[in-house]
């Protein structure tokens, strides 16, 4: 698949709605290439609400994902140093650090916390596609974003609506109505949504965000 770099100088695309429609499009064209991502979420979304270790295997199941897209496009090359195995361990600490961070944001005032969290939103592509470290992902990420939060963030958003969007018609579908999907709602009889969510919501994030680091301009931060 073709991804095509440019746009504004400070960033890799353009800085409007019509940048999101194009990385939407990209996005729905690398799920669309990469078949495997659907066998890759299934067992994530299957295991994923395991008690302990299901947070582990769905940050395993991003990283793999990050790497079957990133081998499909052809804005990008990657040839880590490292194996997969120790990148998967990297972007695991990344992500601890970056949540921590958004947590603090959200729990200080919502705006810094939506703020970091989109700011940082590549950090996992840049882990596993340039072998970076945990905290220079995260720099690797803030350089790639800048001057193009508002684009990332109505990726970031559309990609929260669909997955949102997609359990609510399941549940919707299942019940007949919403009064009675209100009331599944209370009851807590919603593993059927659950693993909808579980399965569409990080399969969108892995492919929007390997996109959108593909198309940035912006090298990797090393000496």
């Amino acid at each position: 698949m073709s991804v095509e770099r440019g746009g504004s100088a400070a960033g890799g695309w353009d800085e409007d709605l019509g940048g999101v429609r194009t990385i939407a499009a990209e996005t729905a064209s690398a799920v669309r290439d990469t078949p495997e991502l659907l066998v890759v979420f299934l067992v994530v979304a299957l295991l994923s609400n395991a008690p302990v270790v299901g947070s582990v295997i769905a940050i395993v199941g991003q990283g793999v994902g990050i790497a079957l897209v990133a081998n499909r496009l052809d804005g990008l090359d990657p040839t880590p140093e490292n194996s997969l195995g120790v990148r998967l361990i990297v972007l695991f600490v990344s992500v601890l650090i970056g949540g921590i961070g958004v947590i603090v944001g959200l729990f200080l005032l919502v705006i810094p916390g939506v703020y970091l969290w989109v700011r940082l939103y590549l950090a996992p592509p840049a882990v596993i596609v340039d072998d970076c470290g945990p905290v220079e992902a995260l720099g690797e990420s803030w350089s790639r974003t800048a001057g193009n939060t508002v684009t990332v963030f109505g990726v970031a958003l559309a990609v929260v609506i669909i997955g949102v969007g997609a359990s609510a018609l399941v549940l919707l579908a299942l019940t007949g109505g919403p009064d009675a999907a209100i009331e599944r709602i209370r009851s807590g009889n919603t593993v059927l949504t659950e693993f909808v969510a579980s399965f569409v919501g990080p399969l969108l994030v892995v492919a929007a965000s390997t996109v959108m680091y593909a198309r940035s301009e912006t090298g990797p931060l090393r000496s």
